[in-house]
């Protein structure tokens, strides 16, 4: 098992020292809205523990990982109401194992990464982030 980082972000997310929005949790994964997405409803998904790189990740986590992130996907497809949502595994900003998981619901991402990196991000204020949270929460 590792160690949380006390100086890392996530692990203060994870271990409840930082608030978060989150839309998604386990014992072992959480998930929560980027507070500066590429689209409305950008997801994070993380382990609990600090790993560096997804590729860190125990075998037996990784079962979970995945799985969390498909169900998310599947909310942000009905909650968003697109066919596309876009995984991404960068892990440069924030030096902890983190998914992005984007639907595309207004950035018309066309498959190049520098383009969307490119791209302004949003800046939802805090009752966008909150109502969003119910209504991904709350879909099936």
């Amino acid at each position: 098992m590792k160690d949380h980082d006390q100086s890392c972000i996530f692990c203060k997310i994870s271990k409840g020292e930082l608030s978060s929005y989150t839309i998604f949790e386990s014992s072992t994964v959480m998930a929560f809205l980027d507070i500066r997405p590429f689209s409305s409803g950008h997801t994070l998904l993380i382990p609990r523990e600090h790993y560096r790189w997804i590729w860190d990740l125990p075998n037996e986590m990784l079962e979970e990982f995945y799985s969390s992130a498909n169900q998310i996907a599947k909310k942000l497809k009905v909650v968003f109401e697109t066919d596309n949502v876009y995984s991404l595994t960068m892990g440069e900003m924030v030096p902890h194992c983190h998914l992005h998981i984007i639907p595309d619901s207004s950035i018309g991402f066309s498959g190049n990464l520098s383009e969307l990196l490119e791209k302004e991000r949003l800046s939802p204020t805090e009752d966008e982030l909150l109502s969003l949270c119910d209504k991904i929460r709350s879909s099936d």
